[in-house]
């Protein structure tokens, strides 16, 4: 049986810092969940800073949700990587998620949902079977770590 390589029509170009992370992220063996494109909207332009803010926020409130002492587990602890892209009217995070083995995905997906609309937001995911497409799409704004559109929480 043969494979098949699906051929997109316009190849996304990469810097080498967003080469090394894709290439990191990819070979990745922890429970890095990349059957899930997430974008945490929030039609509205609010400021890097005050994202970051809510971004923290929702990853206590998911980890106050599935652990009540999540600071002193951090073994239990479901870890965020946000990328921040700036968007007229659309200031938002596209996430990728890191789910402890004791934890459900679908569960934790569902906590992060009601979470961000809890905070006033709307949430989108999608699942896709591209492993290498989700991952691509989350990082397209990483430029390095140092960067203000890049938490991990």
């Amino acid at each position: 049986m043969s494979k098949q390589k699906i051929e997109t029509k316009h190849k996304r170009i990469r810097s080498n810092k967003q080469e090394q992370l894709y290439q990191e992220l990819i070979k990745d063996q922890s429970k890095i969940c990349k059957d899930f494109m997430i974008n945490l909207n929030t039609d509205t332009n609010l400021t890097i800073h005050t994202l970051k803010k809510k971004f923290r926020l929702l990853n206590a409130i998911v980890n106050r949700k599935l652990c009540k002492n999540f600071i002193k587990c951090p073994e239990k602890r479901v870890g965020f990587y946000g990328f921040f892209e700036r968007e007229l009217n659309n200031n938002h995070i596209n996430l990728l998620v890191q789910v402890p083995k004791e934890y459900d995905v679908l569960n934790v997906l569902t906590l992060i949902v009601q979470g961000w609309k809890k905070l006033g937001f709307r949430p989108w995911y999608q699942i896709s079977n591209d492993k290498n497409a989700v991952v691509s799409y989350q990082i397209k704004q990483f430029t390095n770590q140092e960067s203000e559109n890049f938490l991990i929480s």
